[in-house]
């Protein structure tokens, strides 16, 4: 494969190997469709980099009857704008002067005037639905979105619509799977990491959870909002997280968090048996509970039986 081009090659040269890997599986193609199928495969490789539209020909070697292909590229496209839009459950949309709609758009990988390259396109779009997700809008997911390439004025406009659903806050904690242990036992894993009225954060939840799972008591436990049973709430709470109050207004739900948990076993036993030249045949014996005397108490203990030491 042979490139030519007058501008930067620093993205192009790396999938100079990847032209020249494809050859193998080409030439088991039949000669009607071999070229076809390089011109296809070449183009969607350099219009991952920005370069759309490339003049590829090619030529037989009439000494070692090989194919040559010849790719010359046009200037790389450019970013031209980026028009980003969030729209809320009531049909608003955010300010884009609000320090919310700043701090959404902030660091993405596609910036004006810069070359278009799809790994750059893929991440923005999941930056930006990420900062949803994780902070407030539960629901939120991208609409619609449109890389506009316009190959004569080697110029991409970018646009994105996003919709955030509800802005969610934390609401009354309901514990469900216990048999053994109280809701107590779960609150105390808690200790204030989600409290009521507070904007939904899906690192809260991630730590309440990792918490519960690392305990001695519960195997498992699953969180969740309860948005089948949310309510609107029509005051703007505090820290509600946005200056765009017109965003706000009538798109705050209340939600209670759902903790799932299943419980461990309350006893275990287990036997060991080996045995070392030093003390001979070893038999060990260990029970562990959490659940001591009913109180939720953990107690462990061990016993070990040598030939020639008992512990």
């Amino acid at each position: 494969v042979l490139i030519n081009n007058d501008f930067d090659e620093k993205n192009i040269n790396k999938n100079v190997a990847e032209f020249n890997l494809l050859a193998t599986y080409l030439n088991k193609q039949n000669k009607q469709t071999r070229r076809s199928e390089y011109k296809k495969i070449i183009t969607n490789i350099l219009a991952t980099e920005g370069y759309f539209l490339p003049e590829i020909k090619f030529q037989r070697n009439a000494e070692n009857k090989k194919l040559n292909i010849i790719v010359s590229l046009n200037k790389p496209s450019k970013i031209n704008s980026i028009n980003i839009e969030f729209q809320n459950e009531n049909g608003i949309y955010l300010n884009k002067n609000s320090a919310k709609y700043q701090e959404l758009i902030k660091d993405i990988p596609l910036q004006l005037n810069s070359i278009f390259k799809q790994t750059d396109w893929d991440n923005t779009k999941q930056l930006i639905l990420n900062k949803l997700l994780q902070k407030e809008y539960y629901q939120a997911h991208l609409e619609n979105s449109l890389a506009d390439v316009d190959s004569e004025n080697n110029s991409v406009n970018i646009y994105l619509f996003y919709k955030t659903g509800y802005s969610y806050r934390f609401g009354d904690l309901k514990i469900t799977g216990l048999y053994r242990y109280n809701d107590e036992l779960v609150n105390k894993y808690n200790q204030k990491i989600i409290q009521k009225n507070d904007i939904y954060n899906i690192r809260r939840i991630n730590r309440f959870q990792n918490k519960l799972q690392n305990s001695p008591y519960f195997s498992s436990a699953r969180i969740s909002l309860d948005i089948q049973n949310s309510k609107s709430i029509n005051n703007i709470e505090k820290n509600n997280n946005t200056d765009d109050e017109n965003f706000a207004k009538d798109n705050i739900k209340i939600a209670d968090v759902i903790v799932d948990i299943r419980e461990k076993p309350a006893h275990n036993l287990s036997f060991g048996i080996g045995y070392s030249t030093n003390t001979g045949a070893r038999l060990d014996n260990r029970y562990q509970t959490a659940n001591f005397l009913n109180e939720a108490l953990s107690l462990e203990t061990n016993i070990s039986l040598e030939q020639k030491r008992q512990t």
